[in-house]
């Protein structure tokens, strides 16, 4: 149990966890909206989905942190990327006549969601701050 929790606090960990809860985050989202408006208004609001998972993934991972990350800006745009990839290998899923591999949707949902993530990390950065400075 030591290693597990010694492991999570790594930033191999944070990083894991961070995206694991931003994918599962974006499919229980798909999954509501799906339900709620039907699954043809996916496609449109996937960038956004992405984009708040993002945001969330960027924050949760600078602040679960406890020492800086070596490379913060590969590590934050790696996040961002896997998150969109993943939102969009999850949209047809939802929607099966959506084409599984479509270089715009990807490309769109990296640019909705690559500037989020670093607005979540700005955040956390400036949370810690904040708490460090009481």
């Amino acid at each position: 149990m030591e290693k597990v929790a010694r492991f999570t606090t790594s930033p191999v960990g944070v990083f894991i966890y961070g995206l694991a809860t931003a994918v599962i985050g974006i499919a229980l989202l798909l999954g509501f909206l799906s339900i709620l408006f039907g699954p043809a208004a996916l496609p449109p609001v996937l960038p956004a989905l992405a984009a708040f998972n993002g945001a969330a993934a960027g924050y949760g991972v600078i602040d679960k942190t406890r020492t800086a990350l070596a490379h913060e800006k590969l590590t934050l745009t790696c996040l961002a990327v896997l998150i969109a990839l993943s939102g969009s290998l999850l949209l047809p899923l939802f929607c099966p006549w959506e084409p599984f591999m479509n270089g715009y949707r990807h490309l769109v949902c990296t640019a909705a969601a690559l500037p989020f993530t670093f607005f979540g990390s700005w955040i956390a950065r400036k949370s810690k701050h904040l708490k460090n400075n009481k």
